[in-house]
């Protein structure tokens, strides 16, 4: 948010929080850092409107840790929340009493609304009755906070302040309560003897809310249905029923995928895992558009593990098997497929395997999806970091990258995501350039060719880093589109330098004596950074040479600007020598030449005379 990173950190191989921190996600540089056993559950930009104060505030939020059954911290769970400033990591305030599950974990499933209000949804059973419920954050902080101008509490009255240090009882932000559908076909969806728990939160997109029923048995997981899962549809702005619960047939124990992130366009798409088969539902009325459509060509592995995100309409569906998919949320069309390559002896699945625990990310054109597994041994050489084309599933880039963490984060046109490989979080982008450009200030005419030459370098955040500034005293060069990969491995992988390193393309204009301002030509730098061009100055006078960069895929543009002065040459020599004489054979010269005048007269004469 606001162009900063969190992150909680866990030291070592501790699965205890030991704090907080805050980068910039430009410069990498650490703004502060908090000491707290508190998990970051989510930010928020509020966008408040009043007569005295508007703008987007940006908060944290988080909830105490509690430990689940296998001995690590579940994040965002407990029965609090707490609410803290995102600029400076300073705490306000907390919500106290939020309702959890059986289980002893929050309840409730947070989203936003258009403003930025944090707003939860949450299933309440009493007995055998069920309540679709919503909270929201802005209205439980308003009726706490003194009106100075008289009045009912309201915060956002004629000016937003959460008070600092309050204690504020969740129930203050209830929305609104919805009783549920209590059964389907006349048969109870609450029966805790039969093992019926009743409607759970699946998804929430598109002003709906998509409810659940996955029978629990002794042995059968809530992840997996034995033949059949109930579904219904609510709005998610006033919880009023779109369409009636309904029971629909599963293949027998096969875990039935579905949630928020499959939901989109007013389309839910449910995959079954077994048969690696997707189905698509309209999120308005619960009927089915199109499918079972089997995923082609997928891994067997593909059903140890799937996601997706959903974005301009498709469904991007990727596996642990290695397979990609994009598919038109409309109609189930399949629009492109992608499969990684053959993993080797290395990878146990026999191919690369993609990371599936969390959603990938959509944008600027790409799908990005990391390569790796959870439990990260053993890791398998040249794992990638995907960028496919949204439009044909080709890879556009790749970088090498082991994810075990979680989907790439972007925010004002920056990637940042972890490398298990040397365990450091990458932020990649668009670089800054910087360059310069020289030329003989001495001695330059308009005969002679002079020698322009320059440097163009990437001065981005990461080459301040004391290993690169170190390698690379002169400056990292920038290079092609065509070696970014194996030049970024080199300089911040510790990998071997690419030994076909190109450079980027220079223009070099000049604005003459007389004013005009013309491109006299082109070249390309080096790997080293450095480019040369030879030029003769066509006419006498002052010049500005101006080199210019004009950016690619990975930098931006930059140029530099030196000036010279080109002289006339100096005048021809004559193709005859002129020799000075002394005086007397001056004389003597002019005495010669008036004799050979005279006797060319006395030889006309003669000839004059004869007969």
């Amino acid at each position: 948010m606001n162009d900063i990173l969190y992150y909680t950190t866990f030291p070592g191989s501790s699965t205890n929080p030991a704090g907080w921190t805050a980068v910039n996600l430009h410069t990498g540089q650490t703004l502060w850092t908090k000491n707290t056993t508190e998990l970051l559950r989510c930010g928020q930009m509020l966008q408040m409107v009043t007569p005295n104060q508007y703008g987007s505030l940006a908060y944290l939020w988080s909830a105490p840790e509690v430990v689940n059954v296998v001995g690590s911290a579940s994040a965002g769970v407990g029965s609090s929340l707490e609410m803290w400033d995102a600029m400076t990591g300073n705490y306000i305030l907390s919500i106290t009493g939020v309702p959890l599950t059986a289980t002893g974990v929050s309840a409730l499933t947070l989203t936003e609304d258009d403003h930025g209000d944090l707003i939860g949804y949450y299933v309440n059973t009493t007995g055998t009755a069920q309540s679709l419920n919503m909270w929201n954050s802005t209205k439980c902080i308003n009726l706490n906070v003194t009106n100075i101008y008289g009045g009912p509490p309201v915060a956002d009255n004629w000016a937003w302040r959460p008070p600092q240090g309050a204690q504020i009882p969740f129930a203050q932000g209830l929305q609104w309560s919805i009783p549920l559908a209590n059964n389907v076909s006349g048969v109870p969806l609450v029966n805790f003897a039969a093992g019926l728990t009743g409607l759970g939160i699946s998804g929430i997109n598109s002003g709906v809310v998509i409810l659940t029923e996955v029978p629990l048995g002794a042995t059968v997981s809530p992840l997996y249905a034995p033949g059949w899962m109930i579904e219904a549809g609510y709005s998610a702005i006033d919880g009023s029923q779109l369409w009636a619960p309904v029971n629909r047939t599963e293949t027998p124990f096969s875990r039935a995928v579905t949630g928020s992130t499959w939901l989109g366009s007013g389309v839910y798409v449910e995959l079954t895992q077994s048969t690696l088969s997707i189905s698509g539902y309209s999120a308005y009325t619960g009927s089915q558009l199109w499918g079972p459509i089997a995923l082609p060509n997928a891994s067997p592995f593909g059903s140890l593990g799937v996601n997706d995100v959903i974005a301009n309409g498709t469904i991007y569906i990727w596996t642990y098997g290695g397979d990609v998919y994009a598919y038109k949320l409309a109609n189930g069309a399949l629009i492109w497929q992608y499969h990684t390559p053959p993993g080797g002896y290395e990878s146990p699945y026999g191919v690369e395997p993609l990371w599936t625990f969390t959603v990938g990310t959509v944008a600027d054109g790409k799908l990005f999806v990391p390569e790796g597994h959870m439990y990260s041994p053993p890791l398998f050489h040249k794992a990638q970091q995907l960028a496919l084309n949204l439009t044909d599933g080709s890879v556009v880039w790749s970088i090498d990258a082991f994810d075990v963490t979680s989907a790439p984060a972007i925010s004002d046109g920056v990637m940042t995501t972890l490398n298990a490989y040397d365990n450091q979080i990458y932020a990649y982008g668009k670089g800054p350039s910087a360059m310069t450009v020289t030329a003989p200030n001495v001695g330059v005419t308009t005969a002679t060719p002079v020698t322009i030459t320059g440097t163009v370098t990437d001065i981005s955040a990461g080459t301040q880093q004391e290993a690169q500034a170190a390698n690379f005293p002169n400056g990292l060069p920038c290079v092609s589109d065509a070696s970014m990969t194996l030049w970024m491995e080199y300089v911040y992988m510790q990998q071997p330098c690419p030994t076909n390193v190109t450079g980027v393309p220079v223009t070099l204009s000049v604005l003459d004596s007389n004013g005009n301002y013309r491109q006299i030509g082109t070249t390309t730098s080096d790997a080293t950074g450095t480019f040369a061009f030879t030029w003769t100055p066509d006419i006498p006078g002052s010049y500005t040479l101006v080199a210019n960069f004009a950016g690619s895929e990975s930098y931006y543009s930059s140029s530099a600007e030196t000036h010279f002065y080109a002289n006339a040459p100096a005048p021809t020599a004559s193709p005859y020598p002129v020799v000075n004489l002394p005086p007397t054979e001056m004389y003597f010269a002019i005495s010669t030449v008036a004799i050979i005048i005279a006797i060319a007269i006395a030889t006309v004469l003669l000839l004059r005379k004869r007969p």
